[in-house]
């Protein structure tokens, strides 16, 4: 519903695929991804929707290149990476490394 509502955003998009990998529901959630890059064909694509999908489906390596792209874009959401839902990543070097670059 949050999808329709919002016109089915990317940065929605992204958390809805986070959430529905988060419950085992993985199929809807890599065609949630699917679609995102489809939309990326087309045109912008903020790179926390990425972020959000593949740190849902436990995808460290593209969770971690989305993650440097934020970084690029500078982000603001990128602020919260030592919130709890970054957990899942935690245990990375390149977590401790990217809070590093970050001040955090």
């Amino acid at each position: 519903m949050a999808a329709n509502l919002t016109k089915r955003t990317p940065y929605v998009l992204g958390h809805l695929a986070e959430a529905y990998a988060r419950a085992g529901r993985r199929t809807e959630a890599l065609a949630l991804v699917e679609e995102l890059k489809e939309r990326a064909s087309r045109g912008p694509v903020t790179a926390s929707a990425f972020f959000a999908a593949y740190r849902g489906l436990g995808d460290k390596d593209q969770a971690f290149h989305w993650l440097e792209q934020m970084y690029e874009e500078r982000h603001p959401e990128i602020i919260y990476l030592k919130d709890g839902e970054n957990d899942v990543l935690r245990s990375a070097p390149r977590f401790t490394e990217m809070l590093t670059k970050l001040g955090l």
